[in-house]
């Protein structure tokens, strides 16, 4: 579920200037969501345990496939909830 756009909030332009270089104009619409799934508490899932153990460097972006995706999703269903 998402709000109707909304353009530069008060609180968007206020993280953005606390994300140093982070410019507010360059993305200056804002649609607000809801989370569908809210784990209770943080758990240690990495992505090695979608890909049998293979690591990436710290702080790399990467894709998953339709199957990890969906052994992830899995996983966080398994997880309690409040």
């Amino acid at each position: 579920m998402t709000t109707d756009p909304e353009l530069l909030p008060e609180d968007y332009v206020e993280w953005a200037a606390y994300r140093e270089g982070e410019d507010p104009e360059r993305w200056p619409w804002v649609n607000r969501t809801r989370p569908r799934l809210v784990p209770s508490s943080l758990i240690d899932f990495k992505y090695e345990d979608l890909r049998g153990g293979k690591k990436l460097p710290r702080g790399s972006r990467f894709r998953l496939s339709p199957e990890e995706f969906v052994a992830g999703v899995r996983v966080l269903a398994q997880l309690p909830t409040e």
